[in-house]
C-alpha cells in the first residue's frame, strides 16, 4: 500500500520540478526497484534499459518484463520512459492508492501548465494589452483554474470510488487541453510547455480506465 502523502508530495514536485520529478516521488513509496503497469500492460517510468528491476506491480514477472524492445521508448525532454510486460494482463487495475495518487501528480502537471500559459500570454499583447486581460481569455483562464479547484477539493474526500477517480482524471485532461487552446501553435512544440499535458494524458491513457 503506497503512503497517502505520496500523492501531494508528487503533486508539489509536479508544479516546482516538472514531471521527472514527480514520477520519482510515487516509485519512492515502494521498497526496491519496482515497476507499475497499468490495465494493458503498459506504464511510464523514470528508468533506463540498463535499471534493475526487482517486481512489477500490481503483479507480473519482473523477468518477462519488456522494455519495448529492451530500449524504453523515451518521452521527449521530460526523462520518463514507457514500457510494456509481455506477461497477460488479468490483474485488473492498479490498485486505487495509485490512481489517487497520479491524480495529485496531474493536478501538479496541470496546474504547472496554466502557469507558463499565464506567463506566455502576458508576453504577448494584443493593442498594447496582455492577453492574459482579454475578457475572453481571461474567462478561460478562470475555468481552468476552477477546475483544478475543483480536483484538488475531490482529492481530499474519503474513500473515492474508481469512476470518481476516473472523472477527476478526465476533468485534468480537459483542463490541460483548454490550456494548450491558450498557447495555440506554441503548446505542440516538443520542448514547450505543452510537453506537460502530452505526458499527463500518457499517464492516464496508461493507467486510468475512461468514465466516457
Amino acid at each position: 500500500m503506497l503512503d497517502p502523502a505520496l500523492g501531494p508530495k508528487a503533486c508539489a514536485a509536479a508544479r516546482a520540478d516538472g514531471p521527472e520529478a514527480a514520477v520519482r516521488v510515487l516509485y519512492s513509496g515502494f521498497d526496491g526497484p519496482t515497476l507499475v503497469r497499468g490495465p494493458r500492460g503498459h506504464g511510464i517510468a523514470a528508468i533506463r534499459a540498463v535499471d534493475p528491476v526487482a517486481r512489477v506491480w500490481p503483479s507480473g514477472d519482473a523477468a518477462r518484463l519488456r522494455l519495448c524492445a529492451r530500449q524504453p521508448a523515451a518521452l521527449d525532454g521530460t526523462g520518463l520512459r514507457a514500457f510494456a510486460s509481455i506477461d497477460p494482463v488479468d490483474d485488473g487495475e492498479p490498485a486505487g492508492e495509485w490512481q489517487l495518487a497520479l491524480a495529485w501528480l496531474r493536478l501538479g502537471l496541470s496546474t504547472r501548465l496554466a502557469a507558463a500559459v499565464v506567463t506566455y500570454l502576458d508576453g504577448r499583447t494584443v493593442g498594447g494589452q496582455p492577453q492574459s486581460q482579454l475578457q475572453l481569455i481571461k474567462g478561460a483562464l478562470a475555468d481552468i483554474a476552477i477546475a483544478h479547484l475543483d480536483v484538488h477539493t475531490a482529492l481530499g474526500a474519503p474513500a473515492l470510488t474508481a469512476d470518481e477517480l476516473g472523472d477527476m482524471h478526465e476533468q485534468l485532461t480537459d483542463a490541460d487541453r483548454a490550456a494548450l487552446l491558450l498557447l495555440g501553435a506554441a503548446g505542440f512544440v516538443a520542448d514547450g510547455p505543452g510537453v506537460l499535458a502530452h505526458v499527463s494524458e500518457l499517464l492516464a491513457d496508461a493507467y486510468v480506465r475512461s468514465t466516457r
